[in-house]
């Protein structure tokens, strides 16, 4: 049986797009949209729509995760970025928020490995049924 915590040789962006039905083109904006402060969302969409390259490093962060093929890669990947970043990034981006959440990206890292485990479990019990 699949271990919740195990990528079984897919890398994340291959399990987020098979999860969400997320086509594969689209897994990085997906990815980055999701893990944006809710609070400020639409002030973080309108600087997207406009200058992509103030969201540089955490777009670069988002690409990165897609290579990820375990989860202490990914969870080294978003503790290194959040240690490089917290002593570069403005005291703009941190008072507003106008970046992507570490947190909200391991909930979502773990939120999918779950959904995944559960679709596993699932098939497995219907073929026992059969």
């Amino acid at each position: 049986m699949d271990d919740v915590q195990d990528y079984n040789g897919k890398t994340f962006s291959e399990i987020f797009s098979e999860q969400f039905y997320c086509p594969k083109l689209l897994f990085r904006p997906a990815l980055f949209l999701t893990s944006l402060y809710r609070v400020s969302l639409p002030v973080s969409l309108l600087i997207y729509l406009f200058n992509r390259r103030y969201f540089q490093r955490d777009l670069e962060l988002v690409r990165d995760l897609g290579f990820c093929s375990d989860r202490e890669m990914f969870y080294n990947r978003v503790v290194r970025f959040h240690q490089e970043t917290d002593q570069e990034i403005d005291t703009r981006r941190k008072k507003w928020k106008l970046r992507v959440s570490g947190r909200h990206l391991l909930a979502l890292e773990a939120a999918v490995l779950k959904k995944r485990h559960n679709a596993v479990v699932q098939e497995q019990m219907n073929r026992s049924f059969v």
